[in-house]
């Protein structure tokens, strides 16, 4: 291709960009604030559909949160407790995004559902279980949905990578406190995981 004929490619593009003004030339810059009325149109419906869609999901989502449970104990599972020395194990939430948590208690080993206990933001849930190795799952969010959706489509699901211990020692048992909030490098570290 010669420089003529790049030049010529040049202002046939520069030719098919310009829009024609008033005048009736083609010669000039395009004019940025002559739009198609009907590109207008289409723009501004698609922007006001995603608006009422958004705002009608946002109303649903808000409407249909139920009252969070009180702190505590949520559930014991029947030929989950087990007899044996009690120890405590006391959960605290400080979650930055103001998360409350639902955590499932099992046995390490056989993974029977000991109890479910439910610990809103800034607040601590306490349960004595026998001496033992037990895995936690936690179930994470803002607002509860009840007992199936737990938290609704944004719940997030994790589980303890280790196990957690209460151990017998001479003078007692050796409880454990976990504090629940999102740090990098904590000493509790979690996993993603499934509720069930």
């Amino acid at each position: 291709m010669g420089l003529q004929d790049r030049d010529y490619m040049k202002e046939r593009l520069r030719a098919a960009l310009r829009t024609p003004n008033p005048r009736g030339n083609n010669s000039g810059p395009p004019n940025p604030a002559v739009r198609d009325p009907l590109q207008s149109y289409i723009s501004i419906a698609t922007t006001l559909c995603v608006g009422i869609w958004l705002l009608a999901g946002y109303l649903f989502f808000q409407r249909s949160a139920l009252p969070l449970p009180p702190t505590g104990i949520y559930q014991v599972y029947p030929g989950g407790q087990r007899p044996g020395q009690p120890a405590p194990l006391r959960v605290k939430a400080q979650s930055p995004n103001h998360h409350n948590y639902l955590v499932k208690i099992s046995d390490w080993s056989t993974d029977q559902p000991v109890m479910t206990m439910f610990v809103r933001d800034g607040e601590e849930a306490e349960a004595t279980l026998p001496v033992g190795t037990y895995r936690l799952k936690f179930a994470e969010g803002s607002q509860w949905r009840g007992d199936k959706a737990l938290f609704g489509m944004f719940t997030r699901y994790t589980q303890s990578a280790n196990p957690v211990m209460l151990k017998p020692t001479a003078t007692g048992t050796v409880g454990v406190v976990l504090y629940l909030s999102s740090h990098l490098n904590g000493n509790f570290t979690t996993q993603p995981s499934s509720f069930q």
